[in-house]
């Protein structure tokens, strides 16, 4: 893997972030998407509340040596019903450069902002994975739960939702 360094999401780093993001999904994505459905999911990280997506969860980026950022993970909480406890994480805005994909960044990202979310509290988590991030959310333990989807321009895209239970946390 190539050496990069974490650190957390500032607002300068939108544009470079985004730009990676999309690219992400246009070239991995691919494989599951076709190419209208992949249009829609670029344009998601263009509507105006995108930026506050990610401004509104711990989000980090991945910094290469260049300083170029190189993949992105973040976790908000799970919203659950009042007095059930702990919380849940939800696993955010999981990217990687696709050169880099493959190599284990991705895990890392992911090992990172479960644990930010398990010291803040957060027991177990939930993520809906676009359907080509599947298999790489099975092996960092996530289990598929049910259908899900995205809209996006009056669109439905289909996505899965995935958790990760309290017992394959510890």
């Amino acid at each position: 893997m190539t050496t990069t360094t974490l650190r957390p999401f500032e607002p300068t780093d939108l544009e470079a972030t985004v730009a990676m993001q999309c690219r992400a999904v246009d070239l991995l994505g691919r494989s599951h998407y076709s190419d209208e459905e992949t249009a829609l999911l670029i344009a998601a990280s263009r509507e105006p509340d995108y930026a506050e997506a990610l401004l509104g969860n711990d989000l980090w980026v991945a910094v290469g040596q260049d300083g170029a950022i190189v993949g992105s993970a973040g976790w908000g909480t799970v919203m659950e019903a009042p007095g059930s406890a702990p919380p849940r994480g939800r696993v955010r805005k999981v990217f990687v450069e696709p050169a880099l994909a493959g190599q284990g960044l991705g895990r890392v990202l992911v090992e990172a902002a479960q644990a930010r979310a398990a010291a803040a509290g957060c027991r177990g988590f939930v993520v809906r994975a676009n359907l080509n991030a599947v298999a790489f959310y099975q092996r960092l333990g996530y289990q598929v739960t049910r259908a899900g989807s995205l809209t996006v321009g009056g669109r439905s895209l289909p996505m899965t939702m995935m958790e990760k239970p309290v017992e394959s946390c510890v």
